[in-house]
């Protein structure tokens, strides 16, 4: 067995050449891998790259009951991808809590990344508190998350009363900085409350961000006080796609009933802020805007807002109940 890394497979060949060195390489190489998976090995969440995938090349497993924080699975997974220079995480079957960020900056490590699950059987359930992000990825040249279904606390517990917990789950769940070509591509974002100023569900900036045939059903980010705060925000956008999706005040996940938009206030649905005039003129391309074919209902103040001014929000109000 040559290890799953190129480093394993280059210290035993050299090994067997002979070659000066090579035995102390392939150690530390074994050594690296021993402890990424001591690590991953303490949660319930697998992480796993089989000796006949090639680096980069990993599968996530969740558990059953969502119950167990996977966050440090999670950021080893996608410092193995930095380790690689890039890769793709395939999510399998399973539930997979954030407790705490997952957060990687890929600046000179990885230009291309994908992230791909298995629909609604792999569900990230966002749990990290009102203050602080759920994933954050930075400098990437290519991004594609696809298939992932992204979830909130639920309206009600399991005895049928309210949930206390409900309308505080996340700052913003994906935050996308410097991605020249990014996509969101058919994924699920059920009842995600974003109540603290300024979040949002997915927030990107100075990248070219395409989202489309995603389904935003009953999530909410709050605006207060001229923090503006959307499902959707762009900040010095490079360029802007957001084609076929769905955006709902409420949906159903496993007979599981989710609505945030009654607990926290959106802006509107879309929000695009500061187009980025020092991009580069051939990724910029007068940084285009195409937002076409898509379903929205009345979960938001606004549908779209371009460019806001800046002054007081709409409400001050981030909490119904406030």
């Amino acid at each position: 067995d040559t290890g799953p890394g190129p480093g394993v497979r280059t210290g035993v060949h050299s090994t067997a050449h002979g070659a000066g060195g090579a035995t102390s390489r392939m150690l530390t190489n074994r050594t690296f891998l021993a402890t990424l998976f001591l690590l991953i090995a303490s949660t319930s969440t697998t992480f796993a790259q089989g000796s006949n995938k090639p680096c980069g090349a990993l599968t996530l497993q969740g558990d059953a009951t969502g119950t167990t924080d996977s966050s440090s699975a999670w950021n080893a997974a996608l410092e193995e991808l930095a380790r690689c220079g890039g890769g793709t995480v395939e999510i399998g079957h399973g539930k997979f809590r954030l407790e705490a960020t997952v957060t990687k900056n890929f600046l000179n490590r990885a230009s291309k990344i994908t992230i791909r699950g298995l629909g609604s059987n792999s569900q990230i359930i966002l749990a990290t508190g009102p203050e602080a992000d759920g994933v954050v990825l930075q400098n990437l040249e290519d991004l594609t998350i696809e298939g992932v279904t992204f979830v909130g606390s639920p309206n009600l517990l399991a005895d049928g009363s309210p949930n206390p917990e409900a309308g505080a789950d996340v700052f913003r769940a994906l935050h996308l900085h410097n991605i020249l070509r990014g996509r969101i591509h058919n994924n699920m974002f059920y009842g995600i409350a974003a109540p603290t100023p300024g979040a949002a569900i997915i927030k990107a900036t100075e990248s070219y961000l395409t989202v489309e045939h995603n389904q935003f059903l009953g999530s909410a980010a709050c605006q207060s006080g001229g923090a503006y705060g959307g499902v959707i925000m762009l900040d010095k956008h490079i360029g802007v796609r957001v084609v076929n999706n769905s955006f709902f005040d409420y949906g159903v996940l496993n007979g599981v009933y989710y609505s945030k938009t009654p607990l926290v206030w959106s802006l509107a649905w879309v929000i695009l802020m500061n187009p980025n005039s020092d991009a580069p003129a051939d990724a910029r391309t007068n940084n285009p805007v195409e937002i076409a074919y898509n379903q929205f209902d009345e979960g938001a103040v606004y549908t779209i807002i371009n460019n806001p001014e800046p002054g007081p929000a709409v409400t001050e109000r981030c909490r119904s109940t406030e």
